[in-house]
């Protein structure tokens, strides 16, 4: 009898240390830990921003939710692959659109790395600080993860996850120094220049017939007065040998 009471007694305890068990991993599901390395092929970037939000919880069912932010987009479950980058093109333009404050921002370390840690479970976005480096830019698409994520080697939902960013390298195309365009003589006549010359033209040829005109009025002038004294004298003449004749 005392036998079998110490058996109970022992499945009880184990029971019952099963049940805390269960309840202890429970818990610890709760929260989830994202961590991102920023690095094209394998150059890594270091002090650049890398910010996460909150698009979405996760219910006790594993159906997400949209947070107030993101309210109105596409249904989340049951997306492909595709279809998931596509939605997280659309959710970063909204962001940008609508200037949605992130739940979180951290800089890349010496190893270009940030790790996003105690995060509560749900679908979260991560964007990527662009880089200028040299003649080249360096741009990451924006990523899409939840927490917990399937894990499909393991065959499990994991918490802790580590990815990468998507980043490609760009040359940037510089303007072309902008050439001084070079001013051509206009071909119009009646440019302020020509019109200058034309005035100038028309000045002096005025000067010259007036001149001409007043010369030619000076002797004729002269002439006349000159005609008048010869008349004078011959008629003086003509009254001296009247007066001898009469004498």
């Amino acid at each position: 009898m005392k036998k079998v009471r110490i058996k109970l007694l022992i499945v009880v305890y184990l029971l019952f240390a099963f049940i805390s068990t269960i309840n202890v991993k429970a818990e610890e599901i709760q929260t989830g830990k994202i961590g991102i390395t920023y690095q094209y092929d394998q150059e890594v970037f270091t002090n650049r921003s890398i910010s996460l939000y909150r698009v979405a919880t996760q219910d006790e069912a594993g159906k997400f939710l949209y947070t107030d932010s993101f309210k109105g987009n596409d249904k989340i479950d049951n997306l492909t692959t595709s279809e998931w980058n596509s939605l997280a093109l659309k959710l970063s333009e909204q962001v940008e659109r609508n200037s949605i404050p992130s739940y979180d921002v951290k800089i890349t370390d010496e190893n270009g790395k940030v790790s996003f840690e105690n995060l509560p479970l749900g679908l979260y976005l991560i964007k990527v600080e662009k880089v200028n480096k040299g003649d080249y830019e360096y741009l990451s698409s924006p990523i899409l993860i939840t927490l917990p994520n399937f894990d499909e080697l393991a065959n499990d939902y994991i918490t802790e996850i580590e990815t990468t960013t998507k980043t490609e390298e760009r040359k940037i195309e510089k303007e072309p120094p902008k050439k001084t365009p070079i001013k051509k003589p206009s071909s119009n006549p009646y440019t302020n220049d020509a019109i200058m010359i034309y005035v100038m033209e028309v000045v002096l040829s005025l000067i010259v017939i007036l001149s001409l005109i007043y010369t030619i009025l000076k002797s004729k002038k002269k002439v006349n007065n000159t005609s008048k004294q010869d008349g004078g004298e011959e008629k003086g003449d003509s009254e001296d040998e009247q007066e001898k004749q009469k004498n």
